[in-house]
């Protein structure tokens, strides 16, 4: 079980009010909380308490007056595991005493009872607010942590423990990943305004460099072939596919599977499974898109659909077909719709970057942001 031990400070003003000393994280929620920090080695609780008030707030045992019958232990789990945190209570003898904080600290509030509690309770809403947001991290399609092959995949509750974890001890690598996914209120609250991570990502044209990068990567992927190639977008989109593609190919030319002896069994085996996968795909898409379909499309008729049939396309139209359906799945991957791409991954790369648009963005952002009374014509 781990420990942690501080004190509850508090000062009395010119006019008798009592104020009570909370400090501000930088890391992290930036949640309030009084001087206290783990117990190291064999350290007493009132030892560490006394240690980690002259790190955080620069306050040592001459600048306070102990108040050694009040002692408080209170215990809460922290990532599943039970952890004790010993309070003392001090004053400090000069109301004006100044408050350095370390590195650990970006602000400090003297503040009321009333005040001191309502800081707190805004700190466990803001508990509750971040839990939503990792909520919205494990629903995408975005990766997590990387498994091994074969490895069962993490449970909802593993995997917020591991975007707590990163959040808490790395909030740099927590925006790199998953940045992308998080919203300007959530990049205000929950992160250090300050931090170079965060004013990359806060940039006014964060969504158009984004889109660019996601341009650039697929222009990648239309060199390299395989993702925009009729069976891959066949695999992602199958009753799309038959609907705008199969629907209009001529098959009269097309070959049998020649079923000899000289025939790879297992090919011909694959060649049925991979057939069977596809129809039973195009099956539960035409169900789902049954649901949406207006009632009046139920009444066309079976000679319109013959006549449909023995239509013969020419080359060109089914030709703009194609492409038609090839700018739906560009437009999809765009906009981020395929389960299958690590969009974060893509979002956060710097190396996508296209020298030429972001310097025409960056260009536009200039002129955008001119003063329009900066220049006048002279007259």
């Amino acid at each position: 079980m781990s420990a942690a031990a501080g004190f509850i400070i508090f000062r009395q003003t010119k006019d008798s009010a009592i104020e009570y000393l909370l400090l501000q994280t930088s890391y992290g929620q930036h949640h309030w909380t009084p001087p206290k920090g783990h117990l190291d080695g064999d350290e007493s609780p009132l030892q560490a308490a006394e240690r980690e008030t002259k790190e955080e707030a620069g306050l040592d045992k001459n600048d306070l007056e102990y108040y050694d019958k009040f002692e408080e232990k209170i215990t809460y789990e922290v990532n599943g595991k039970p952890k004790d945190v010993y309070y003392f209570l001090a004053r400090v003898h000069n109301a004006e005493q100044k408050i350095n904080l370390s590195d650990e600290h970006q602000n400090l509030s003297w503040s009321t009872l009333q005040g001191a509690c309502d800081l707190v309770k805004h700190e466990n809403t803001q508990s509750m607010d971040i839990t939503s947001m990792f909520d919205r991290i494990c629903s995408s399609n975005v990766t997590i942590t990387s498994q091994q092959r074969n490895e069962p995949d993490f449970t909802y509750e593993q995997k917020h423990t591991i975007l707590h974890d990163l959040y808490t001890t790395n909030p740099a690598s927590f925006i790199y990943r998953f940045g992308s996914l998080l919203t300007d209120d959530e990049l205000k609250h929950y992160f250090d305004p300050n931090a170079d991570y965060i004013r990359q990502i806060s940039t006014p044209n964060r969504h158009k460099i984004c889109a660019n990068r996601r341009f650039t990567y697929m222009q990648q992927l239309l060199a390299n072939g395989t993702y925009f190639s009729d069976e891959a977008m066949k695999e992602r989109s199958p009753l799309l596919y038959e609907q705008m593609i199969e629907k209009y190919n001529d098959n009269t030319n097309n070959q049998l599977v020649k079923k000899t002896a000289d025939g790879v069994l297992a090919d011909f085996y694959m060649e049925h499974l991979e057939s069977m996968n596809h129809h039973e795909r195009v099956a539960e898409e035409f169900e789902n898109e049954e649901r949406f379909r207006n009632e009046d499309d139920d009444d066309e008729s079976e000679e319109d659909e013959e006549e449909e049939d023995e239509t013969k396309y020419s080359t060109a139209e089914r030709e703009l077909y194609r492409q038609e359906f090839l700018a739906i799945q560009k437009e999809k991957f765009l906009n981020g719709e395929d389960s299958n791409i690590d969009y974060t991954s893509i979002d956060n790369n710097d190396n996508l970057d296209n020298i030429k648009i972001r310097e025409h963005d960056e260009e536009e952002k200039y002129f955008d942001d001119e003063d329009p009374y900066t220049y006048d014509n002279d007259k």
